[in-house]
């Protein structure tokens, strides 16, 4: 019996514990890695909540402005009657 110990156990050889230790090295740094990235997909999740929190509060704030512009508009209107306004000149023009 040259690798073996008994009928039941074989010794392998060294070229195939390298390669064990090669394996679980690589199965290391793999799980490691994915580790990082499941980290990285975190932060960046939280960041993209918080650009949908700052988007949302625009988009209101953009919707509340656009309101405001047709009310002042409509206040022109009532008193000029109908036209455009020109705000480079500050001039409303009747139609």
């Amino acid at each position: 019996m040259d690798n073996n110990t008994n009928d039941f156990q074989v010794k392998i050889t060294e070229d195939e514990q390298h390669e064990i230790v090669q394996l679980n090295a690589d199965y290391q740094s793999t799980i490691l890695e994915m580790g990082e990235l499941h980290l990285t997909k975190l932060n960046l999740n939280r960041e993209l909540d918080e650009l949908n929190k700052v988007d949302d509060t625009l988009n209101s704030k953009y919707d509340n402005l656009k309101q405001k512009e047709n009310l002042f508009l409509e206040r022109l209107s009532n008193k000029y009657g109908e036209g455009m306004l020109d705000p480079k000149t500050g001039m409303y023009i009747k139609n």
